[in-house]
């Protein structure tokens, strides 16, 4: 509810006026898309501020417009990408029909271009048959000139470059490995290491990050590891990776993410998380940090790669990395924006709805959101993007941090 008294007449016109603006554009979106825009109406109360004049303006037109055709032009280019991402369904599912070509040697040697000095790498570790999960985060936080409205800049204004690349291993499926070949030719985001891409394989998946950059000579101030299941919310990153750099010149090795510490090795041989005691003697490992996403210094990475060459390596990614980090003497950094909702004791059960009834207002503060897929990025990147742009819908009265970890 708005609270009236609080508000003079004109502000309160205002604010009412731009409220019923976005209601009447979200069920326009709806009626064309059906339920591809899931925002969250419960609870949002908007709060008149300072500068809710500039929100009259023909800027909030300018805005919501822009919105709107960014928005519609992915979901478009999403829908026709399913013609492709069919052939992978056939081919996973043995159905495939198509002609298997030939491709250029050159083309699948091909490296991957980045800017001389970049700020910001973003790898993210996929399964070779997912090309729309791929195809989604393309489409939204993965590519600058994708951005569905969201800010660039950081809060002193200045611009972060970043790349987003998929890294994926070999298939046992050939029709697989030969379209993911045709889809790193088209979009020159693709790094195929020379691995079968099994969940106990994780860690050469993780290994290999650390050494084709340093191949390739991809340089950048820091790393982002994440999973093509997760939700990336770039404006918070670089502002926070930004505020991180200047404070300390980028002179301290950054590893950060959820910490977890002293968890127990698992000893039982029918769970795909199990280590023998040959692998790893110690009963627990050393603190590290979740997987599902995760920051790391860029200049960390020779040193990764020279010690990941003598030290003993173990089925685990996560624990793996911690363990290696250990021994450079890098203590992990834990940010709670990473992945929340990660150590709720049903985090693993939740099911596709789970965020539906959280407040945008909460998760559009966060860094990392995992187990979203597909469109759901989509829809995820467009709230906060909305949000981005008329901050005033968000209560100043809620803590929304208070949300991270709430597991009800």
């Amino acid at each position: 509810m708005f609270h009236v008294k609080r508000l003079k007449p004109c502000a309160l016109l205002v604010s009412l006026l731009l409220l019923g603006l976005l209601l009447v554009t979200f069920n326009s979106f709806s009626a064309n898309y059906g339920n591809k825009v899931a925002i969250t109406y419960r609870s949002l109360r908007p709060k008149m501020t300072e500068n809710d004049d500039l929100y009259a303006s023909t800027d909030m037109n300018k805005h919501l417009s822009l919105l709107r055709k960014g928005f519609k032009k992915s979901l478009d280019q999403y829908e026709s990408s399913k013609r492709f991402g069919k052939k992978f369904r056939d081919a996973v599912n043995n159905n495939a029909s198509f002609q298997i070509l030939s491709l250029p040697e050159k083309i699948l040697k091909q490296k991957i271009a980045c800017r001389k000095e970049l700020f910001l790498l973003i790898q993210v570790h996929s399964s070779p048959e997912h090309f729309m999960s791929r195809q989604a985060i393309r489409l939204t936080w993965g590519r600058m000139d994708h951005f569905i409205g969201n800010r660039q800049e950081n809060n002193r204004g200045k611009l972060r470059s970043w790349k987003t690349i998929f890294l994926i291993g070999h298939s046992s499926n050939p029709k697989i490995n030969h379209l993911v070949d045709q889809e790193a030719s088209i979009y020159k985001d693709v790094v195929i290491g020379s691995f079968e891409d099994t969940y106990r394989n994780l860690y050469m998946k993780m290994i290999f990050s650390i050494n084709w950059p340093l191949d390739q000579k991809c340089h950048a101030s820091y790393i982002l590891k994440t999973d093509e299941d997760c939700f990336v919310k770039i404006g918070n990153l670089l502002n926070w990776l930004s505020s991180y750099h200047e404070a300390l010149n980028g002179t301290r090795p950054l590893y950060a993410g959820r910490v977890q510490i002293g968890m127990e090795v698992i000893r039982d041989k029918r769970s795909r998380y199990y280590v023998s005691k040959k692998d790893h003697p110690a009963d627990t490992f050393h603190p590290y940090v979740s997987g599902g996403g995760y920051v790391l210094s860029g200049n960390l990475l020779p040193l990764l790669a020279e010690v990941s060459q003598r030290s003993p390596v173990f089925p685990n990614e996560d624990a793996l990395l911690g363990s290696l980090m250990h021994r450079l003497g890098v203590k992990p950094t834990d940010n709670r924006k990473f992945v929340p909702l990660i150590f709720c004791p049903f985090y693993g059960y939740l099911d596709a709805n789970r965020f539906r009834e959280a407040h945008m207002c909460g998760l559009s503060r966060q860094i990392i959101l995992h187990r979203i897929r597909e469109k759901r990025q989509l829809q995820m990147h467009f709230n906060s993007a909305l949000l981005n742009y008329f901050p005033s819908f968000c209560s100043s009265q809620t803590n929304y941090k208070e949300m991270r970890d709430h597991c009800k």
